[in-house]
């Protein structure tokens, strides 16, 4: 289905239709609870996610959408836009190079993946959006399907390698949520430390290496709560649990299908 066939796809119960945003075209699906908005130009991005009884917005939302939904080219920094929304990583986060033949070393792997600078192609049947991106990094097709359960954000995932070889790569969800301060981070009670990837000045030490959850030790010696966001300018980390979350290593072999799903439920993951 095209977008501009969307408007007509129309229940009692849910909407899905097409608007522009930016520029942009962008698909909305609404279900009565929650209003979710993708942008197919864009790697399929989820650039909203509403609950409609309150009209709380999930999501950051970039101060300047124009800047933020800019057109984009392949392999350009994503530090280089406004971060924002949902958008997926594949077929790396980091910029590297494959390590391994027959892809190695001509294939460059970049910044945050191919995904977000790419155009997915988009398809409706009845309430689920499925939008694929074909990857140019390496011999992949990515698709992502979008449909909403209730209060429940589904998202299942499908990876095809169109390839005689075997292909590893990365896959992971970054979504950027909007918090408040003294939001709260909630993590299993079984985690005790977490790994480094980035804190301002390394305060909490090098990339890789780990610190208690939730209170930390600087290296100036001050204790710190990770796990209160005091302001949007205090909370300068990244840092990753070692259980299992919404990221994967993976190897696909040639010719075959890796298939993950991914649901959010609303009122679980966020208390408004």
């Amino acid at each position: 289905m095209t977008l501009q066939q969307l408007s007509s796809t129309v229940s009692s119960e849910s909407s899905v239709c097409q608007t522009r945003i930016a520029s942009r075209d962008a698909i909305v699906v609404d279900n009565g609870s929650l209003r979710l908005t993708v942008i197919p130009e864009l790697g399929g991005k989820i650039v909203s996610l509403i609950r409609n009884e309150s009209g709380y917005e999930y999501l950051l939302q970039p101060p300047d959408p124009q800047r933020a939904y800019r057109p984009c080219n392949y392999a350009d920094r994503f530090e280089e836009y406004e971060a924002s929304g949902f958008d997926e990583c594949l077929p790396t986060v980091a910029a590297c190079s494959y390590p391994e033949e027959p892809f190695s070393p001509q294939s460059r792997l970049p910044d945050h993946g191919d995904v977000w600078c790419s155009s997915s192609s988009v398809e409706i049947v009845g309430k689920q959006v499925t939008l694929t991106t074909s990857i140019r990094s390496l011999p992949l097709r990515f698709t992502k399907k979008c449909q909403l359960q209730e209060k429940v954000v589904r998202l299942d995932y499908e990876v095809t390698n169109l390839s005689q070889s075997n292909v590893k790569f990365l896959w992971s969800a970054h979504p950027l949520l909007r918090v408040e301060p003294d939001a709260e981070i909630i993590l299993p009670q079984e985690v005790k430390e977490v790994e480094v990837n980035w804190s301002k000045d390394e305060r909490l030490g090098k990339s890789g290496e780990r610190c208690t959850w939730p209170i930390a030790t600087e290296c100036s010696g001050r204790t710190v709560e990770l796990n209160r966001i005091v302001s949007p300018t205090v909370l300068r980390l990244r840092s990753y649990s070692r259980l299992p979350s919404a990221k994967a290593f993976v190897e696909c072999s040639c010719l075959a299908k890796m298939k993950a799903s991914f649901s959010v439920s609303i009122p679980g993951w966020f208390h408004m």
